[in-house]
């Protein structure tokens, strides 16, 4: 018999689960993923060449579906959030131009 187990923990339960977040192995992950962490910035790496940074999570798929509708491919799902600080913003730009493969950049912001 052979068994395999993944175990996912959602990120939004670190402030009550702090022992097990520790454990985390980020030699695992995207050295990006832990640099958004760091940041507390929602991130998620894509294979297209198009960096997003918006501020708000239904905003930045929309902007997504947009570049895709018309023949783009988004290079990250990238979340700022509304209440984002100058740190954070730096850190976004410098997640988005860390990555090879983006050859623009799309910056969208709601009032």
């Amino acid at each position: 018999m052979c068994m395999d187990a993944k175990i996912n923990f959602d990120s939004n339960a670190e402030y009550r689960q702090k022992k097990v977040f520790a454990m985390q192995d980020w030699t695992q992950e995207d050295p990006r993923d832990h640099q958004a962490a760091k940041a507390d910035l929602n991130y998620i790496g894509l294979d297209g060449s198009i960096g997003c940074l918006v501020n708000g999570a239904g905003l930045a798929m929309a902007t997504m579906d947009i570049i895709k509708l018309h023949g783009g491919t988004p290079a990250n799902f990238l979340d700022v959030g509304g209440g984002a600080t100058a740190h954070q913003v730096t850190e976004a730009f410098k997640l988005i131009t860390s990555d090879r493969k983006v050859s623009g950049e799309e910056v969208i912001q709601r009032n």
